[in-house]
């Protein structure tokens, strides 16, 4: 993939469509899919610790080193889209957005592990896939961004108590 600067992305998956190597940097993961380790080009991994401090609905606004320093804050507008990032070092690798998204860097949208997340108009790009079962639209992310979260990207639910509806 080329974008309009004329830079060259390379990309390589695996069998079960996971990134595997992206700039030459390897990345390998858990028998669930999740990311647990990556390697650099240079063939060093340079394992760090970090903590994540979240709001009150799990959104990652900073992180810590094992020592307590902060290697980066953020800080969202409403609906996930990035109002401000600061890193204090250029080690700290964070791709979470919203809870359980993952950010494409490439494309400026949120992976949610069933579909992708549109930042900027609050609403999912693909169409839900269990249809009328997360809801009637089947684009949205949830009713409110304070409280309600949808960590599949499939159906919201209330933080403080699941809340069914009825159509």
């Amino acid at each position: 993939m080329t974008n309009e600067n004329s830079t060259c992305y390379r990309f390589a998956y695996d069998v079960l469509d996971r990134l595997k190597t992206y700039h030459g940097t390897t990345y390998y993961y858990d028998c669930t899919g999740n990311l647990i380790h990556r390697e650099l080009a240079d063939g060093e991994s340079r394992q760090q610790t970090h903590y994540f401090h979240c709001d009150q609905i799990g959104i990652p606004r900073e992180m810590i080193d094992k020592d307590g320093n902060l290697v980066w804050l953020r800080d969202y507008y409403g609906w996930g889209k990035l109002k401000s990032e600061t890193k204090v070092t250029d080690s700290a690798y964070e791709p979470f957005r919203l809870q359980n998204q993952y950010v494409d860097h490439e494309t400026g949208l949120h992976y949610n592990l069933m579909r992708y997340y549109e930042p900027e108009a609050g609403r999912f790009v693909n169409h839900n896939p269990i249809k009328y079962l997360g809801g009637t639209n089947f684009y949205t992310y949830a009713f409110s961004i304070v409280n309600w979260v949808d960590f599949l990207g499939l159906n919201p639910f209330r933080v403080f108590g699941k809340v069914t509806i009825i159509v």
